[in-house]
């Protein structure tokens, strides 16, 4: 949160699910899948999903995360993939950050890298 400028405190809207939704879509669009480790490693942390998918965005979630796995996901296995893909994502913006000079802005790395999917 703290390198996409998102903070908590008193008075300050509480940004996690937003951080969380960004962590999950890094997951998605990540060059790799969650490997078979990852999944074994679930935690017993599941995201909830009303923090994540909004209103009728959780069957779009859903379907991007079937389309992008190539196999069903069990209804009641959604949280967990959600979290997965959470984690995944996580684990994807720690390495690109790890990787950027202490010159350089996250931020500014997430816009030049993906601004080509908004053209």
């Amino acid at each position: 949160m703290a390198e996409l400028g998102m903070e908590l405190g008193e008075g300050k809207k509480n940004e996690r699910p937003d951080a969380l939704r960004i962590a999950f879509a890094k997951g998605l669009t990540a060059d790799s899948l969650p490997d078979e480790n990852e999944k074994k490693d679930w935690s017993d942390f599941e995201a909830p999903t009303t923090a994540i998918a909004k209103e009728n965005n959780l069957l779009l979630f859903k379907h991007l995360m079937i389309n992008r796995l190539g196999k069903k996901i069990p209804d009641e296995e959604i949280e967990k993939y959600i979290s997965l893909f959470i984690d995944h994502g996580l684990k994807v913006m720690y390495q690109e950050i790890q990787n950027l000079t202490h010159m350089d802005n996250y931020i500014i790395y997430l816009w030049e890298k993906h601004a080509n999917m908004i053209k």
